[in-house]
């Protein structure tokens, strides 16, 4: 059974056309049925090894007739079936792990009584073995992370840009690409303010603090249901290489008419998407804007003047709308009184904004949902720090 734990990263040229190979291979093994809930069999199987494999789906295999494909479940599709057979996900979650004979009675009693279409979407991760990787409405538009690569690369690459970060998981692609050839200064008072007086007592005169911004761009899009296709602009400080994912230019919901039973060969899925990847090539070169780009940088700028009325309340305060871990909320406060570089924003908008970037910054490689949910609770505050937190 897959545990989704798998992360692939990529900075260069050379890692990305890796990574393309990866998407390539898993383009090709990727394999989508239309069946009904009632015609899914679960049963608790075994191994060729002899190590339980946990809970199986078995589905009718589409290519020949009466056989069946027995397909281990990932943890993505365990709580996509919970949530549609109305199995309850704490119980669904302890039988899994307590109890797996009794969770297959369950799912197949539920199962049994539904008669509605799903689309199951299978894929060989790599170990030869294909799995269940999701379990979704018949209404679900399949849009490919290989498509969406290709097309924007070849598109990035035409407007001057190239590939910053690619991220790759069970779950989400990620891409990021920027134009060097366009920067923007920005220059702001060392601690938000003139002088300051630290904690020992002694005088500090406040001076200039720079960062220089790349424009970018971030496309994000997932195969299993975790989220939507987004266009989104994107900007890197080139001092402390954080980044600030901006307001979507472009979000497609995978939502699209009723699929027949069956199975879906790529080439008749591929037709019908033809005129959204070409919507998204224009938007990337669309977003590949300086004038948009300057616009940006000008909009941060502002909040370097937004002096928190109280930092550890804003801190607070954003942690409560986003909904962020203690840990987080304490590290990113630690980085606002404190930060761990060689700058201080102060205690600004500006200067929340850097130390969530930087609490970001610490999750790409591990965790990069979560660094582009703070790269985007970032980008939230450019436009709408003064409605999010006090300032004075």
């Amino acid at each position: 059974m897959s545990d989704n734990t798998l992360t692939r990263v990529a900075y260069t040229r050379e890692q990305a056309a890796e990574l393309a190979a990866e998407l390539e291979r898993r383009s090709r093994t990727a394999k989508d049925y239309v069946v009904q809930a009632r015609g899914v069999q679960f049963e608790v199987q075994d191994g060729d090894d002899g190590n339980p494999l946990g809970l199986v789906s078995l589905i009718p295999d589409g290519t020949r007739l009466g056989s069946k494909l027995a397909l281990p479940i990932t943890h993505t599709a365990h709580a996509q079936l919970a949530d549609t057979l109305g199995i309850p996900k704490v119980y669904y979650d302890r039988m899994l792990v307590e109890d797996v004979d009794l969770l297959a009675t369950n799912v197949n009693h539920w199962a049994q009584r539904d008669d509605r279409n799903r689309l199951l979407r299978t894929i060989d991760y790599g170990d030869g073995r294909p799995v269940l990787r999701a379990w979704l409405s018949d209404r679900y538009r399949a849009l490919d992370n290989v498509d969406l690569f290709f097309g924007a690369i070849k598109t990035g690459w035409e407007a001057g840009a190239e590939v910053s970060r690619v991220n790759l998981t069970d779950d989400k692609f990620e891409l990021r690409m920027l134009h060097r050839e366009w920067r923007e200064g920005l220059s702001y008072p060392e601690n938000g303010r003139g002088p300051v007086y630290g904690l020992d007592g002694g005088h500090r005169i406040g001076r200039r603090a720079d960062s220089v911004f790349l424009p970018g761009i971030y496309l994000g899009n997932s195969e299993t249901g975790r989220g939507g296709l987004t266009v989104r602009p994107f900007l890197l400080d080139m001092v402390c290489s954080n980044g600030l994912v901006g307001e979507a230019s472009f979000s497609q919901v995978h939502l699209g008419g009723r699929l027949e039973a069956g199975y879906l060969s790529r080439e008749t899925v591929g037709l019908k998407d033809q005129v959204l990847w070409a919507e998204v090539r224009d938007l990337v070169r669309a977003t590949f804007d300086e004038e948009r780009f300057r616009r940006m940088v000008r909009a941060l700028g502002q909040t370097t003047a937004e002096v928190l009325a109280d930092p550890v309340q804003a801190v607070s305060d954003v942690a409560v709308r986003y909904n962020l871990p203690d840990a987080d909320r304490q590290a990113i406060l630690n980085e606002l009184i404190s930060p761990g570089h060689d700058r201080d924003p102060g205690r600004t908008v500006f200067g929340l904004i850097s130390a969530i970037t930087e609490r970001a910054r610490t999750y790409q490689a591990t965790d990069p949902d979560r660094a582009t949910g703070y790269e985007e609770i970032a980008g939230d505050l450019v436009g709408a720090g003064r409605q999010l937190v006090a300032v004075r």
